[in-house]
């Protein structure tokens, strides 16, 4: 390899591939085409840089001529800022934490402050600070929590299981995942009154958080869920990558935690009504998810699957998570496009428990129950950013709010026009 060259790993479908070099990315995602496309097919991939910053560039999209063997390369938009915790990284902080909670501040130590702060000794951090919160204990002391934030803008926490175990996840989906709530009690710790609501408040503190990254988004999450908003056409919502790893899926989530999620991969190319099927909800907080239909020429349909909100669904979650029930989430509906037809949208609806699956046209005739009306409620929440949708969008609303018929009243071709006809 030259020394003005880099290396990068090339991503494929959200798994690390083989190692490739070159004297700049669009350079390396041209190899990468060249060795990983077949004749008249098309990929897409991001490049990871091995060592430096290890940002993370893409996505690209390749194609191969299936006459002339010529490859063309596109640099799409940039997802996200740089590349996610090393294995090795991820093993020191568990040891850092671990000795912090048997050795030191957490351990048999009467004066425990709530939030104590100390600085990462790993040098890839740049000396970055480390904030331990939520001690819990009845005669020695564990810290529950620890967030932390890379150099390149990646915020995460660290999660105290009981068994020494620690889960590392994004800072987000932390507060947003109703998987991660019951990590809080409602009224707080017993000594320090710590809930979601006041941590989140402390986070917002420069003498307790010096990184105005993680302040602006402790700010961002405690409005989301806890400011109220008079205008009732703005529909909160938050979006972010609940995965460093995977940034191809995103995550839209509102005040009540319920959650849509945007994922680039694509669906099998055979259309059937088992499709429906084969998607699963994370959670029974899950309204909706969006993936993609691909045609022949490399064209792109959005399919939705959308999941009828539980009133219940707090109680189900806890009941799945604790195996004490054996009622699952799924999708009720799964909306495409007619491979045979672009101009028709498809709806696929399934009953878990009785097992049955019918499919029909979405369009304004369908015949819309309480349960697709539901359904059309939660396909207008989706943002403008996860796809226009605009088929869609105006199906939903003319099932929500169908136009009245006008009739001809009696005779009323007999009578003489009252206003000048229009082109409206």
């Amino acid at each position: 390899m030259d020394k003005s060259e880099k290396s990068y790993y090339a991503v494929i479908e959200n798994k690390k591939r083989e190692k490739f070099y070159g004297a700049s990315p669009i350079q390396v995602a041209k190899k990468v085409a060249s060795k990983k496309l077949k004749s008249g097919k098309e990929i897409e991939f991001y490049l990871d840089e091995v060592g430096g910053k290890k940002k993370r560039y893409g996505p690209y999209q390749a194609r191969k001529d299936k006459k002339s063997g010529k490859i063309a390369v596109v640099n799409g938009r940039k997802v996200m800022k740089g590349g996610v915790l090393s294995t090795s990284d991820r093993y020191k902080l568990k040891e850092i934490f671990n000795n912090f909670n048997n050795n030191g501040e957490g351990f048999n130590n009467p004066k425990l402050e709530d939030f104590v702060k100390s600085r990462l000794p790993i040098l890839s951090f740049g000396n970055e600070p480390i904030v331990y919160f939520y001690p819990y204990g009845l005669i020695s002391y564990t810290y529950s929590f620890a967030i932390f934030k890379e150099s390149i803008g990646n915020i995460y926490i660290m999660i105290y299981k009981l068994n020494n175990d620690i889960d590392i996840v994004s800072m987000t989906d932390f507060f947003l995942n109703p998987y991660y709530s019951s990590n809080f009690n409602t009224f707080g710790n017993s000594r320090f009154g710590l809930n979601k609501k006041t941590i989140l408040l402390k986070l917002q503190e420069q003498e307790i958080i010096e990184s105005r990254t993680i302040r602006e988004e402790a700010r961002k999450i405690y409005e989301l869920l806890y400011l109220p908003t008079d205008n009732k056409l703005t529909q909160k919502a938050m979006i972010y990558v609940p995965n460093y790893y995977q940034p191809r899926i995103r995550k839209c989530v509102y005040p009540d935690l319920t959650f849509g999620v945007l994922d680039e991969e694509t669906v099998n190319q055979r259309i059937s009504q088992e499709m429906i099927q084969s998607e699963i909800p994370e959670s029974f907080y899950q309204l909706y998810l969006i993936k993609q239909q691909s045609f022949f020429n490399g064209y792109y349909e959005p399919v939705i699957y959308i999941q009828r909100p539980s009133p219940n669904k707090e109680e189900l979650e806890k009941q799945k998570l604790s195996r004490q029930s054996q009622i699952n989430p799924y999708f009720n509906y799964c909306i495409y496009t007619d491979p045979t037809d672009r101009n028709r949208l498809k709806i696929i609806s399934y009953n878990a428990l009785t097992k049955f699956i019918s499919t029909s046209d979405f369009n304004e005739n369908i015949y819309t129950d309480d349960n697709i009306k539901m359904a059309c409620y939660i396909l207008l929440t989706i943002p403008d950013i996860f796809g226009r949708l605009e088929r869609v969008r105006r199906i939903a609303n003319s099932i929500i709010n169908p136009q009245p018929f006008v009739g001809f009243p009696i005779n009323s071709l007999r009578k003489k026009l009252l206003y000048p006809a229009s082109n409206v």
